[in-house]
């Protein structure tokens, strides 16, 4: 019994010692795995800190690099974004790029401005690095030009040609437009065409030709406007410097000359401006490198962009920006001092004046806003809506814009852009594109401008309605006829159609406002004075009424277009559409095949006085072999049966009315 009892007594302490050391052993494991979760998060840390600092000093060297070669200049770069990327605290803003990851700003600050975007998903991404003159764009470019600028030598009564080649190095199909409106006087210019359609991948060459009078000896300056879009309301716009030079002998022209040859600028305190000049060889000379050396002192000292440029071939420009900045403490005067220009060819020289006047640097407001508006009159629902202002300081300091914000509907701030490129005067038309568009109704926008000694100004505000295209205003329980139909069908005038289907006790309650649409179209119709006074409220606004099948019978009595017993008025003329008319152009006025039934032919009213006069009997429905077709003022009629049931004719002919109400309204 005893020998039993001890050997019971060896197990169970055996149990115990197991247990203990299955406890130990859980331990050591949790603490190991806690180990390897904080050392796999540290590692995590350190790629995103990596990978964060890494894309950003890729951004920033390529930055560089354009904005000292040019205008014009672009580099395409590959980056690799961490993951944890805020897209709300990540933004290119002023002189700074700046990347939020996982709560931590990492930043980087240049000596010049920078606008675009920085691409918010993890992973790799190629980026568009462009050079706009005194500020860089991230994020995207469109074309790529051949030259970076056009240089022209001919004699007086000498006409010379050069031509030059645009690329598409966009993801889509591109349509580039080239303002090319010049008119110098003694000088003509022209483009072979000022158009293209580019494929990817694809470019055009285009040919340029001035022809000079015999009194057209001289230097003639043109910046070209160069504008590249797609089908999403994408687009680019470049600035191509054009130089015709007339002169009695072109190999007489010097081998290095500096256009303009003057800086000349009236600053504050505290002010910087940067212009661009064109550095031209002559016929005969080509140089590898030009180098750019300041005065000593006063403005030189001011003057930054001295990094050489090279090489240029012969007849040919580069362009070269220099920037001048006015120390805090300068002395209130006018100041002289050049730019020699040098290079690696004997006798190829020149050299850029200085004159800078400093004035008192007392300016203590900021800029007002004003002019605000939207780039077309009715923008619709998720379209690009570009917002457009004029900056102003002249009555508040005078000093140069700086920059302007703007915010819509409490979002973020966004930086606007220059018309001219440039920020460079005291008063300056800028806009901002909100891609993305916005919903239909009313919007606001905040805008506020700060000049170059700081100064921000009052902030303005403006309001905006989008809009959509159509309304069709139908009997309850009918909504889905026409979204049927409309979606299968297409306008010849190139519109979305955006469109709303609503009853008639939506549009009394609000929940449709009539004001939001271009056209609103009615199926059915309601007589309740309410609902006829909205109607007679849009249209007073200069919106367009579409009376389409039986909602005419009734609706020109509530509106008084014509005699009826119920409501005497005196007859009106109606016009009845002829074949001149874009609706049914080239159709003719006899007979048209618009039914359902193939075998039905209507006829479309139309005299050789184009109007008709209502009877006594006033508007009646229409019989079975006469189609309503007629417009009176700010009203189509279009009939005799429901629209959506027509086929054949009568599908281009109710698209085309549909257009022409788009078209002819002015509401908004």
């Amino acid at each position: 019994m005893k020998k039993e009892y001890l050997c019971g007594h060896q197990k169970a302490q055996s149990s115990v010692e197991l247990l203990a050391i299955f406890a130990v052993a859980i331990v050591v494991l949790a603490g190991l795995y806690f180990v390897s979760q904080s050392y796999i998060a540290d590692v995590g840390k350190t790629k995103e800190t990596t990978d964060a600092k890494g894309a950003l000093a890729d951004i920033s060297a390529a930055a560089k690099e354009v904005y000292s070669q040019g205008y014009g200049a672009k580099k395409k770069v590959y980056i690799t974004m961490p993951s944890g990327v805020d897209p709300l605290g990540t933004r290119v803003e002023n002189t700074s790029l700046v990347l939020r990851v996982s709560g931590n700003d990492y930043v980087s600050t240049e000596l010049f401005e920078m606008h675009g975007t920085i691409p918010m998903g993890q992973g790799g991404h190629y980026v568009w690095v462009v050079s706009e003159g005194n500020k860089v764009r991230i994020g995207y470019a469109m074309i790529e030009l051949s030259r970076q600028s056009l240089l022209i030598t001919l004699m007086p009564n000498e006409s010379a040609s050069k031509q030059f080649e645009i690329t598409n190095i966009w993801s889509a199909p591109i349509n580039v437009t080239i303002d090319d409106s010049w008119n110098p006087g003694n000088l003509t210019f022209s483009l072979d065409t000022n158009t293209a359609s580019l494929g990817i991948d694809g470019s055009q060459s285009f040919s340029a030709t001035a022809i000079a009078s015999n009194e057209a000896v001289g230097i003639y300056l043109k910046d070209m406007q160069i504008v590249a879009s797609d089908s999403n309301g994408n687009s680019e716009s470049i600035t191509f410097p054009v130089i015709v030079q007339v002169v009695h002998d072109p190999n007489m022209r010097p081998p290095l000359l500096a256009i303009p040859p003057l800086f000349n600028e009236t600053m504050n305190r505290s002010d910087n401006a940067t212009r661009e000049f064109q550095i031209c060889t002559n016929r005969m000379t080509s140089v590898n490198q030009v180098n750019f050396t300041s005065s000593v002192g006063e403005p030189g000292d001011w003057v930054s962009g001295l990094s050489s440029i090279g090489p240029i071939p012969p007849d040919s420009c580069v362009a070269k920006f220099l920037t001048v900045s006015v120390p805090n403490d300068s002395a209130l005067d006018n100041f002289t001092g050049f730019v020699s220009l040098t290079s690696d060819v004997a006798g190829a020289q020149d050299t850029i004046g200085l004159n800078i006047e400093v004035g008192g640097g007392g300016d203590m407001e900021g800029p007002i806003v004003r002019n605000i508006t939207t780039s077309i009159r009715r923008v619709h629902v998720f379209q690009p809506t570009t917002i457009l202002a004029v900056a102003d300081d002249n009555s508040t300091g005078g000093s140069r814009i700086r920059s302007c914000a703007i915010s819509a509907d409490g979002g973020p701030t966004e930086y606007m852009f220059p018309a001219d490129g440039n920020f460079d005067s005291s008063i300056e038309d800028v806009s901002y594109t909100f891609f993305s568009g916005f919903d239909v109704g009313p919007h606001q926008v905040l805008i506020n401008c700060t000049d170059w000694p700081g100064n921000i100004g009052p902030t303005s505000n403006y309001s905006f309605v989008i809009g959509k295209h159509i309304l069709f205003v139908v009997s309850s329980g009918n909504q889905s006829v026409w979204s049927d139909w409309i979606t299968v069908h297409y306008s010849e005038a190139g519109h979305s159609w955006d469109f709303d289907v609503a009853d008639f006790n939506d549009v009394i309650s609000g929940a449709y406002d009539m004001s939001y649409y271009d056209a609103v179209i009615f199926i059915d119709w309601s007589s309740t004075a309410a609902f006829v006074d909205l109607v007679e409220d849009y249209m007073d606004d200069g919106g367009f009424l579409g009376l389409f099948g039986d909602s005419a019978h009734r609706a020109v009595v509530d509106l008084g277009l014509t005699w009826h017993p119920d409501n005497p008025h005196p007859e009106t003329e109606v016009n009845i559409l002829d074949n001149a008319h874009y609706v049914t152009s080239p159709f003719s006025t006899g007979l048209l095949r618009i039914s359902t039934d193939k075998t039905k032919i209507y006829s479309i009213w139309g005299d050789p006085a184009n109007t008709t006069e209502l009877g006594a009997s006033g508007w009646f429905y229409p019989s079975t072999d006469r189609v309503y077709l007629a417009q009176v003022d700010q009203i189509l009629f279009w009939g005799p049966e429901d629209p959506w049931a027509l086929n054949e004719n009568g599908v281009t002919i109710a698209t085309r009315v549909i257009d022409w109400m788009i078209n002819q309204s002015m509401i908004g």
